[in-house]
């Protein structure tokens, strides 16, 4: 889908090479066209992004074809042996314009893909993220941060569909650097897209966790069709709503994405190659593309290389786990690679299939500003590393970080450390911050889990919770009958009378005993909007049928004030 405007060209050749075709874009850093290169038999065409300084002072000039010069030589190396990356053919200075010149990706942008198709389903989101996520692997392992991750910048190629990852935010920063004339200081405009920026980077501290943020935006953007700007936020604690326009979506997806945009960078994943593992095991699909080989990334993949500070004017600091990563092993024959890669497939496959998150233990690190920009600085800030620890360490968190990070509590590093078992039906399991279910989500897990019981506690209703530990170190509270500890847990003595009925209630909720679904609608595909046990009073306010003619009710919680709907034979009117 290519979409040209010819009404702004410019005279002539650029470089007396490059014959303008037409306009792809046009931004607040410059003129993005096609051009056909008229110096190759092939006249092959060839994407030119013209560049301008937002500043005319001739000290910021020299700098700033300096660092476009090494920002040129960084595109080079990254898209020289990475499909998914364009190649960089050349580049140069005309005037008081900078100019880089392209490989040419003949496809669709995922915007434009929204626009022509609708929505898209779950199975075809996580088909994007497997694809693109080796290319964010690839780009992190040479320190750079993308910084503009979202819809427009990544296209689904015509000839194999695989997603490339275009337009860096490393030369626009570049084009954006100014020059304080008091302090003689030079800064650079904060780069990114709202809405699909973090908060740590639009305070000009971006890390590599931002991208995975950016990331998360744009598949929620593919799910809902809703730009972040249309997406409610919670004002306490920044977490974004958006799975109400997402019905359909599996809870373990959503818990990969919720975790991808985390208002702390810290809590987010620690590398690419843990959020793909963490969406290969959702499911056991053929891989997308007929190209990816993600756990041959996986297992070659080195700890993110620390990247040299820069120099901003913010002073809020983050903290950005890294992952621990087994070293590849020495050259050898093929055969052994192929044994040895295969063995970490499936370790790694297996794992986080059973746990629904990665095994990689993360430790953060911290952001501090530096006096003068590195060589590589103005391509990619990001916070340097720390040592990865040993088995027996702990992550701690930055004493400084911005957002609330989560308690500080010694992650579980061995299996004689846990107590108790997430049980109950086949499905994600809610992980709250308190001991209701009106209490937000932290975390999901799945029957199985190994988990740790460190509190225990009753709602308002007297029905037992505990406060879990997971083996990453997070902590939440979780519905006792979703756990089986591996001793009796001594619960805090409750003196709460059994409800009786009263003048604001006419029905009790029947069953089995254990937890009852209320939903936000007639039917149970329908949204769950309330937990209730056997015995809770309710107040019967409506009643109506689901697609298949059932009768539900609209029942009433005097005790949490929560409303739902609840399946006829779960109740037992007065």
């Amino acid at each position: 889908m290519l979409n040209l405007d010819r009404t702004t060209l410019p005279p002539s050749l650029l470089n007396n090479r490059y014959q303008v075709l037409g306009v792809l874009g046009d931004g607040s850093f410059g003129m993005t066209y096609l051009v056909e290169d008229t110096l190759m038999p092939s006249a092959r065409k060839c994407v030119v992004k013209q560049l301008k300084p937002v500043s005319d002072n001739p000290q910021v000039h020299q700098m700033v074809q300096e660092r476009f010069q090494r920002e040129a030589a960084v595109l080079e190396k990254l898209g020289e042996n990475y499909d998914q990356i364009p190649r960089l053919y050349a580049n140069f200075v005309e005037g008081n314009h900078f100019y880089l010149v392209e490989e040419w990706i003949d496809g669709v942008t995922l915007t434009q893909k929204i626009q022509s198709e609708g929505i898209l389903n779950e199975g075809t989101v996580r088909e994007i993220l497997c694809g693109i996520l080796p290319a964010i692997a690839h780009i992190h392992r040479h320190q750079i941060i993308h910084r503009d991750l979202k819809p427009d910048n990544i296209i689904l190629r015509n000839s194999d569909r695989k997603p490339v990852l275009i337009d860096f935010g490393a030369v626009k920063e570049t084009m954006g650097a100014i020059i304080n004339s008091q302090t003689n200081s030079s800064h650079s405009i904060v780069v990114g897209t709202p809405g699909y920026m973090a908060s740590e980077q639009l305070a000009g501290r971006p890390v590599y966790a931002s991208d995975f943020y950016s990331l998360g935006m744009t598949a929620i953007y593919l799910l809902t069709g809703r730009q972040p700007q249309d997406l409610d936020s919670d004002p306490r604690t920044g977490e974004i709503h958006w799975q109400h326009y997402a019905p359909m979506i599996s809870p373990g997806f959503a818990a990969v994405l919720n975790r991808s945009i985390h208002i702390n960078p810290a809590a987010r994943f620690a590398s690419a190659e843990e959020m793909l593992t963490a969406v290969l095991a959702l499911g056991s699909s053929t891989l997308p593309f007929g190209h990816m080989q993600p756990a041959n990334m996986i297992a070659a993949a080195q700890p993110l290389p620390s990247i040299p500070h820069t120099q901003f004017n913010s002073t809020s600091n983050f903290s950005s786990p890294r992952s621990q990563m087994t070293p590849t092993s020495a050259p050898g024959s093929e055969w052994k690679k192929a044994v040895i890669t295969g063995g970490i497939i499936g370790i790694s496959i297996l794992g986080g299939a059973l746990l629904l998150k990665s095994q990689i233990p993360g430790v953060s690190t911290e952001v501090k500003p530096s006096a003068s920009p590195s060589p590589v600085a103005s391509a990619s800030p990001s916070p340097s590393s720390s040592p990865a620890p040993s088995a027996a360490s702990s992550p701690k968190p930055s004493p400084t970080a911005a957002a609330p990070a989560q308690p500080t509590i010694p992650a579980l590093t061995q299996v004689t450390d846990t107590n108790a078992t997430i049980v109950g039906e086949p499905g994600a399991k809610n992980i709250r911050s308190g001991a209701t279910t009106s209490d937000r989500v932290l975390y999901r897990g799945i029957p199985g889990d190994r988990v740790r019981i460190i509190g225990t506690s009753r709602n308002s209703d007297g029905h037992p919770w505990y406060q879990i530990l997971l083996p990453d170190g997070g902590t939440g509270w979780i519905a006792g009958q979703l756990v089986n500890p591996d001793r009796p847990i001594v619960q805090a003595p409750v003196s709460t009378p059994v409800q009786s009925q009263s003048s604001d209630t006419n029905a009790t909720i029947v069953g089995q005993p254990g937890s009852k679904n209320v939903r936000s609608a007639p039917g149970t595909d329908n949204s769950v909007a309330h937990i209730a046990y056997t015995g809770d009073r309710v107040r019967i306010l409506d009643i109506g049928n689901d697609s298949g003619g059932y009768v539900w009710y609209k029942v009433y919680f005097p005790n949490s004030g929560a409303i739902g709907w609840i399946a006829e034979q779960l109740i037992q009117r007065d």
